[in-house]
């Protein structure tokens, strides 16, 4: 929780520090893998993200926002195979998670998957029909892209 915090005040040096220091003491901790994967993709460095981001799937396979993450590092890391697959796992976890079908959406996209893009636009708007399901920018982990959280 610690570490989390420093992050949230962008004391990432710390933030590290804190999900390193709890992982010695029990590497189990999934969110701290996670943890460490999202200070990472703060910073941009998404190909370093992705192992914590797996690590914590591997600790945790059951939770849906760690298969998300991790296929939003996939993502821009150019990995789309794999950014689908980890959306898919997230999806057969927690399937009304507008987050991960937007994700997978853009994903889609990338790919010039125009039937799929449009499977996606229509599952978001089933599952609220008040987001805004158009695309907004070239991140997939931002909360504008395909609507909102």
């Amino acid at each position: 929780m610690v570490g989390i915090s420093l992050a949230g005040l962008k004391n990432y040096r710390l933030a590290v520090e804190a999900h390193r220091s709890a992982l010695r003491i029990d590497g189990r901790l999934a969110s701290s893998w996670h943890n460490l994967g999202y200070i990472l993709g703060q910073r941009g460095q998404w190909r370093q993200a992705v192992p914590l981001y797996t690590r914590a799937t591997e600790t945790k396979p059951d939770w849906p926002r760690a298969w998300r993450d991790l296929a939003g590092a996939l993502c821009h890391c150019g990995r789309h195979d794999e950014a689908r697959a980890a959306c898919r796992r997230a999806l057969d976890l927690d399937p009304r998670s507008t987050a991960t079908w937007r994700i997978l959406g853009h994903v889609l996209d990338l790919e010039n998957d125009g039937p799929g893009v449009l499977e996606v636009l229509e599952r978001l708007r089933a599952l609220d029909p008040a987001l805004d399901c158009e695309p907004k920018s070239g991140d997939p982990n931002s909360d504008s892209n395909l609507g909102t959280h």
